[in-house]
C-alpha cells in the first residue's frame, strides 16, 4: 500500500509542475509551482557544454536529462534526501536529476561533470573532477546568458566552442566537490 501511495504522490507532484525544454535538445525540466527559484534551463545546457569542452568529449552524442525542481517538503514526502543523480535503467541513455531547493551554478557544474563521467565510464580522480567542476562553474559565473540568443540546436557538441571567455573568476556559487559515495 505505501507504494501505492508513493506513485499516486509522484503522479500528483507531476500535475503540479510547469514545463521547459533546453535548445540543445538534451534536456527537459519539471518544476514544482512551489519549487524555490527556478531551474535556469540555458544554464543547464551550457554546463553541460562546458564540461564537455573540459572533458575532451566532444563529438560524441550526448545523454537525455530530466531535471525535476521541487520543494523541500515535496522531497521529504518522497523520500528524496536531497539533489542527487540518477541513471534510468542499465543502458539507458536517459539521466534524471533531482534539484531540491534552490538552484544553483555550483548545481549545475556538478551534474553535468557527473552525468558526463558515469554516461561515457570516466574514471576521474577527485582532484580531477573538482577541478572540472571548478571550471565549469566559473564560466557559468562569469557568464551573461542573453535571452532569444539561441545555443546549438543539436545533440552533438562540435570538437571547439568559441566561449570568448578569457579568464574566468569563480563567485560565491562555486563551493568544493562534494564527495563521490
Amino acid at each position: 500500500m505505501r507504494r501505492k501511495g508513493r506513485w499516486l504522490w509522484i503522479t500528483l507532484l507531476i500535475l503540479t509542475m510547469r514545463a521547459s525544454a533546453g535548445e540543445t535538445g538534451h534536456s527537459l525540466v519539471l518544476e514544482m509551482v512551489d519549487a524555490p527559484g527556478s531551474v535556469d534551463v540555458r544554464k543547464l545546457d551550457e554546463s553541460v557544454l562546458w564540461a564537455v569542452e573540459e572533458l575532451h568529449l566532444g563529438g560524441r552524442p550526448l545523454p537525455v536529462i530530466a531535471v525535476f525542481h521541487i520543494s523541500v517538503s515535496a522531497a521529504d514526502r518522497l523520500g528524496i534526501g536531497g539533489t542527487s543523480l540518477w541513471r534510468n535503467g542499465g543502458d539507458s541513455k536517459r539521466y534524471e536529476l533531482w534539484i531540491v531547493g534552490e538552484p544553483s551554478n555550483n548545481i549545475y557544474s556538478q551534474m553535468a561533470i557527473s552525468i558526463l563521467e558515469r554516461h561515457f565510464a570516466l574514471d576521474l580522480d577527485a582532484a580531477r573532477r573538482a577541478q572540472a567542476i571548478q571550471s565549469v562553474c566559473s564560466r557559468l559565473d562569469s557568464t551573461v546568458i542573453a535571452k532569444g540568443l539561441p545555443l546549438q540546436s543539436r545533440r552533438t557538441v562540435p570538437h571547439k566552442m568559441n566561449v570568448g571567455i578569457s579568464k574566468p573568476v569563480c563567485g560565491d556559487s562555486c563551493g568544493e566537490a562534494p564527495d563521490r559515495k
